[in-house]
């Protein structure tokens, strides 16, 4: 039996876990991105309304805090680029991915354990964006050792 060149350098395929995971990964990011993008636009729409003459110190310590609040969200437009790194098979990009979305979904469940102490009720959104980052999280480490071998 003869083996074609395209049989012998065909890569292997990507993990199904690790497809679905780089996937969401790039939708739930591209999502986050248009998301801050909207929040970013009315924040600026609210704080120009305020703005009349000239700007007084009152203003001018808003809008610095504006611009200190939103460096912080700006990260969520850094999501979406590991989850195209990992569907090219980049072992650092799963560390990155791993990294992240571990982060993301520590701070979500600390705000469940400590809002269900204080016997407030969490937020709708608070479960979206807790689910929405410990699945692909969940679906990195379940395939990590499959990834690992055909990752470069």
């Amino acid at each position: 039996m003869e083996q074609t060149i395209q049989q012998i350098t065909q890569k292997p395929s990507l993990p199904i876990k690790t497809k679905i995971a780089a996937w969401w990964i790039i939708i739930i990011g591209g999502m986050e991105s248009i998301y801050l993008i909207w929040m970013i636009s009315l924040s600026l729409l609210f704080f120009s309304f305020f703005r009349s003459g000239g700007i007084n110190s009152g203003v001018q310590i808003g809008l610095s805090a504006v611009g200190a609040a939103l460096l912080i969200p700006s990260l969520f437009f850094l999501i979406p680029i590991p989850g195209f790194f990992l569907l090219m098979r980049k072992r650092w990009a799963w560390w990155v991915s791993i990294i992240i979305y571990g982060l993301i979904s520590l701070y979500f469940f600390s705000r469940l354990f400590t809002l269900t102490i204080f016997v407030v009720s969490m937020n709708v959104f608070d479960y979206y964006y807790l689910l929405s980052f410990l699945v692909p999280f969940i679906l990195l480490f379940l395939d990590r050792k499959n990834f690992f071998k055909i990752a470069s």
